[in-house]
């Protein structure tokens, strides 16, 4: 929930500088986590560090021009998002515990006793009373089924899908293929092998002319109807009903219901927590942090209500021992026809209940209006439990044997083989459990042979669910720049997503090999270039708050007056084509929320913290007065607190390996900040130092590159909440008790005026204490081939849409 709800803690740093696909960014909190990824691809979006360049979430991922290493993303997400969440630590042991089963089937009923394996070590607790939460009741007010854009046009699905495409945009490598577990930029493929309930529609309205070219991206702001056909609202924003569609299947077959619905979400926060996606993204939605029912003395994280629902309509003791190990049993034993399996997913006072076979309920802790654009892939995929829970049928997964759904345990064998998906693709080789190309460095898509989309509902569903024209997708990560631009040039790779530095070259090689003699190369970039728009991404370099001198508000806003933000956008995220056209292909904005989000974003237009060094030279002149310092201009002149301390050279930390992008930033942040005569101390460390340094406000640098995007588009709990508390550990370190209570209350406003007036009370806030040197926002963007049609981008899915690419 809260950043992208990927609360984690920067965890991939990279230095969004040389810019690269958004689309390709870090991840995300979104959505969030944290990202700490090394070299400079662009990264894809998430936090990090600027020692590259940058690009998206889905969110920042960065591959090294020159270099060439990529890090391999290890993603720990603290804790959902916006919330102030509190793990605990666990420990692994066995215990044998009594759980009632029923003799006769695999699931959980009422006769013998059996011997179940558990992750954590559990001490029998009584503050549960196993007394169910209050939930609204109500049929709520229907909701229309708005942005259901109609037909698929001119396209057939009875067509045969042919040809290989292959696409060398991903900037590192992949994270997992579970989408229970993936939390990072390039992981787009789940949007193109999962589906969920409902799914971001493509929107015709939603591509816009920029610099004269054209952008096509996924409408995600709203959302249509996937494998839910309708759904209900209450009033109240509490309560979401969904009508599952008929007709829709696995690629195996194997059927979606209700009951699939409900064993998904409940697994995403079952399996993964503390650090998982699904705690990320639904803590305090449907999982209540302070709740020891849902977060237990052990450690363990259970969706709102299930201990209850366990209990009561389990028949289990009221203890987490019992509670543990039924859930343990049921969930690596599902069966919807067991009649006690049945009543606990029945059971109406918790955070997801099964109303019948085709009839899904979803019960919010607090009103969230937003919550629906919370629930397309990968935050509410669905999952098949029958290939899930089957330990023996195959090799591979008897890896999971006994349990394949196990508290705080997700089975490697799912992260490094996949699972079964409905989407209009599907992993390759997945049937036979082994991975679809050995290691993380390519991963070949399928045409799902079996895909549920027929010509019979064709004309119900729009466009983003169409079937796939092209047999296979060859989805190549963390290509070293030039070689994909030589693979881009000679027609090997069919998509790329080259460095800003090496736009010409890419242009040159191209031109050379399809031998197109031109002094005037922007034919060529306006024919092959595609822009995707922005990411809601912060890439920034956050000023410690509360770390030594830089805790002094005047200092604080000195720096930010003494850089010069346009310089960094010309040097670093501009392209100028060979007719004098320059092309940004990033943004300027004054921090946390880069505008086109809504009415949120920076309501009162207050324009980003100017370049003004007479201005800065006064401000840091008043902060030593204040804090008992000076420093001395480059003309020799001392001001401040001439009797006091010098002040001395700030760290600025940046991620190794340095890059040439990372450098022109260090000297432009370096100059700037030394006209004003505060001295820079760059100092390049590896990312596991990163993340303990920035640990506690007392051990992180003065000045730390990092980046936050957001996995869905709320500004205020996916991205403003995270850069403007300590929820997050982010490197600035923002500490105001009145902002911070603002901002765990304006995400579950209702009121829209209030939450309006909340919202500006917070901007005058965070601008006046200013905790970011500001960096642009690099578009997302693409290079393709002429003959690829119609590439939609899916910005909080880090996605490109697949399915509706065609070859020409």
């Amino acid at each position: 929930m809260n950043v992208g709800r990927w609360n984690v803690s920067v965890r991939f740093i990279t230095c969004y500088l040389t810019c690269e696909v958004l689309g390709n960014y870090l991840f995300s909190r979104q959505r969030i986590l944290t990202l700490v990824i090394t070299l400079f691809k662009g990264a894809k979006i998430g936090i990090f560090m600027f020692t590259s360049r940058t690009s998206k979430l889905r969110h920042a991922i960065s591959r090294g021009a020159t270099i060439g290493i990529v890090v391999v993303v290890v993603i720990i997400i603290a804790v959902g998002g916006y919330v102030a969440l509190t793990f605990k630590p666990s420990t692994t042991s066995t215990t044998s515990t009594s759980v009632t089963t029923s003799s006769s089937t695999t699931g959980v009923s009422s006769s013998s006793s059996s011997s179940t394996t558990s992750t954590t070590s559990i001490t029998p607790v009584a503050t549960c009373s196993g007394t169910a939460p209050s939930y609204p009741r109500g049929s709520g007010a229907p909701i229309q089924n708005y942005l259901e854009l109609g037909p698929i046009s001119g396209v057939s699905t009875s067509v045969t899908p042919t040809g290989t495409l292959t696409d060398e945009s991903p900037t590192a490598a992949y994270d997992s293929l579970d989408p229970g577990v993936g939390f990072f930029v390039t992981d787009g493929y789940f949007a193109n092998v999962f589906q969920g309930l409902v799914q971001f529609p493509y929107n015709t309205t939603a591509g816009q002319s920029e610099f004269g070219i054209s952008t096509v991206h996924v409408d995600s702001l709203h959302v249509m109807p996937s494998l839910a056909s309708s759904w209900s609202v209450s009033s109240n924003y509490e309560q979401y009903n969904f009508t599952m569609r008929s007709g829709t299947h696995f690629s195996n077959m194997d059927p979606i219901n209700a009951y699939t619905a409900w064993f998904s979400f409940v697994r995403l926060l079952y399996t993964n927590n503390p650090d998982g996606v699904g705690i990320s993204n639904y803590a305090q939605l449907t999982e209540n942090t302070t709740n020891p029912c849902d977060e237990t003395p052990s450690g363990n994280q259970l969706p709102d209500g299930l201990w209850a629902a366990v209990v009561n309509a389990g028949g289990v003791a009221n203890n987490e021992n019992s509670v543990i190990a039924f859930l343990n049993s049921m969930m690596s034993n599902f069966n919807p026809s067991n009649a006690t399996q049945a009543a606990v997913m029945s059971y109406p006072d918790q955070a997801y209940v099964v109303v019948s076979s085709t009839e899904f309920q979803i019960n919010l802790i607090q009103p969230y209006k937003l919550y629906m654009i919370d629930l397309p892939p990968q935050w509410g995929a669905m999952i098949d439990p029958a290939y899930v829970d089957n330990p023996t049928a195959t090799a591979g997964q008897k890896n999971c044997a006994p349990n394949c759904v196990t508290n705080n345990t997700s089975p490697a064998v799912f992260s490094a083989d996949g699972m079964i998906g409905s989407g209009p693709y599907m992993y390759d080789s997945v049937a036979t459990d082994t991975a679809p190309v050995a290691g993380n460095g390519q991963l070949l898509l399928d045409a799902n042979p079996n895909y549920w989309v027929t010509p019979a509902i064709n004309a119900t569903l729009n466009a983003a669910l169409m079937p796939p024209t092209i047999k296979q997708i060859s989805m190549v990560f963390g290509s070293l720049p030039d070689t994909e631009i030589a693979d881009f040039a000679s027609g090997k790779a069919q998509i790329a997503a080259p460095p800003i530095a090496q736009f010409s070259q890419t242009i040159s090689s191209y031109d050379s090999a399809h031998s197109i003699s031109t002094s005037d190369a922007s034919a060529t970039f306006n024919t092959v270039y595609l822009s995707a728009g922005y990411p809601l991404c912060d890439l920034a370099n956050g000023i410690n708050t509360q770390g030594a001198y830089t805790n002094n508000t005047l200092l604080r806003e000195a720096m930010v007056h003494a850089v010069n933000y346009t310089e960094i956008q010309q040097d670093l995220y501009s392209y100028t084509l060979p007719n004098g056209t320059s092309v940004p292909v990033s943004e300027l904005f004054l921090p946390p929320v880069p505008p086109g989000w809504g009415t949120l974003d920076n309501p009162q237009n207050i324009p980003l913290y100017s370049y003004n060094i007479t201005l800065a030279v006064q401000l840091v002149a008043e902060a030593g007065v204040q804090g008992g310092f000076y420093v001395t201009l480059p003309n020799g002149t001392s001001v401040g607190d001439t009797s006091g301390t010098s002040l001395p050279p700030l760290e600025y930390a940046y991620v190794l390996p340095t890059t040439a992008e990372q450098l022109t930033l260090i000297g432009i942040l370096t100059n700037g900040l030394a006209n004003i005569g505060v001295t820079v101390a760059p100092s390049g460390i590896t990312e596991s130092t990163y993340e303990a340094d920035t640990t506690v406000p007392s051990t992180t640098p003065s000045i730390v590159g990092v980046g936050w995007c957001a996995d869905f588009a709320d500004p205020i709990y996916q991205q403003f909440y995270d850069m403007a508390t300590t929820i997050t550990h982010q490197p600035n370190w923002v500490n105001n008790a009145t902002l911070t209570s603002l901002l765990s209350v304006i995400p579950f406003e209702t009121n829209s005026t209030e939450q309006l007036q909340q919202v500006t009370e917070a901007y005058n806030i965070f601008t006046q204490l200013s905790t970011i040197i500001q960096m642009p926002n690099s578009a997302t963007y693409f290079f393709h081939q002429t003959n690829v049609n119609n590439i939609v981008y899916s910005p909080f899915q880090f996605a490109i849409y697949y399915n509706m690419i065609s070859i020409s």
